[in-house]
């Protein structure tokens, strides 16, 4: 990959009637990518109240286990087991439908490595795998003391292709109700194998998040996934919500690109005009941003934009197969 040139997929998802937030995907770029991190942080509201947990100790054969940290005077708690997805295809609805605890161990390491991949500090390393069903990481963040409105982490091996299986990232509400859904489409790299990439998710004000499940897929052609693992470190949380929600009208997706080394400039395209009668903003209201272009020294591409089909499997937002490469 060209070192001057960084490319994130930003999926912004939800629709003018639905709750929703904003999936950020980094490059593979182990064991620290600063860059993802901080264009995650810029979509936020108080970039500054973002903070990692502490490290649970590292320990094998775990089912469950509660991380915690204060963050800014104000605490955070999170419980992880892992369980496999007994839904259908990406299709998802609940937890209690999505995702079934089967009590499979896992382990915690400092730094989280599996096949190569590895974080920065301590993370998850799981062990199950079922000969009918893909491996997930469950996250119950509705346990916190203080409502989590973003989060972030290293993925580390985590698998997803159009030629296998496509992983998946899946947020609920507290109550455990589908909100937001996407496949992983890693902008850089071999489809996740053997790589640790940035995964970022930020919800709208009003919104906390209730959990989060990381489906694994398969990288292989044919793959099904069920026999690939799960890894991922340096688990941060913020009480910060979106800085504006950006899908107040119909869906779009966008790609963020960051070349060079320089500072960062954002670029918004109106769009009223495009929009029909029922979805036009009210007059002097800007509309969302329909593509975002950040450009540093000059440089940079017009992202393009992916269909989106309400009701589609993926969910509420849905990343072409074979898209979010950067060329060399």
């Amino acid at each position: 990959m060209n070192a001057q040139a960084i490319l994130l997929t930003v999926l912004i998802c939800g629709t003018a009637a639905s709750r929703g937030g904003t999936f950020l995907l980094g490059p593979d770029a182990a064991p620290v990518d600063a860059a993802s991190d901080a264009a995650f942080s810029a979509l936020l509201a108080d970039p500054a109240g973002r903070g990692l947990f502490d490290s649970p100790g590292v320990a094998d054969n775990l089912t469950s286990v509660v991380v915690s940290a204060t963050i800014g005077g104000d605490a955070f708690s999170a419980g992880i087991t892992e369980g496999v997805f007994t839904g259908t295809g990406g299709v998802f609805s609940t937890v209690a439908t999505d995702v079934t605890s089967v009590g499979s161990a896992f382990d915690i390491e400092d730094p989280a490595l599996q096949d190569g991949a590895v974080s920065l500090g301590w993370g998850v390393d799981s062990d199950g795998t079922s000969p009918s069903h893909n491996a997930a990481i469950l996250i119950n963040l509705g346990i916190s003391p203080t409502p989590i409105f973003n989060l972030s982490m290293t993925l580390a091996d985590v698998e997803s292709s159009a030629a296998g299986e496509f992983a998946y990232a899946v947020v609920y509400d507290l109550a455990g109700t589908l909100v937001d859904s996407t496949p992983l489409v890693f902008p850089t790299g071999e489809d996740g194998a053997s790589e640790s990439h940035f995964f970022g998710y930020a919800s709208d004000p009003g919104q906390p998040i209730g959990y989060l499940a990381i489906i694994v897929g398969d990288s292989d052609i044919g793959g099904n996934g069920h026999t690939e693992r799960i890894a991922f470190g340096d688990f941060a949380v913020g009480a910060s919500p979106l800085a504006v929600p950006p899908h107040r009208y119909p869906v779009r997706r966008a790609r963020l690109i960051v070349a060079g080394l320089a500072g960062i400039g954002l670029r918004r395209r109106r769009r009223a005009r495009a929009l029909p009668d029922r979805d036009r903003p009210p007059h002097g209201v800007e509309a969302p941003p329909r593509a975002l272009l950040a450009t540093i020294g000059g440089r940079g591409d017009r992202a393009r934009e992916a269909p989106h089909r309400a009701g589609s499997p993926a969910g509420r937002c849905r990343s072409s197969p074979g898209s979010g490469r950067a060329s060399a």
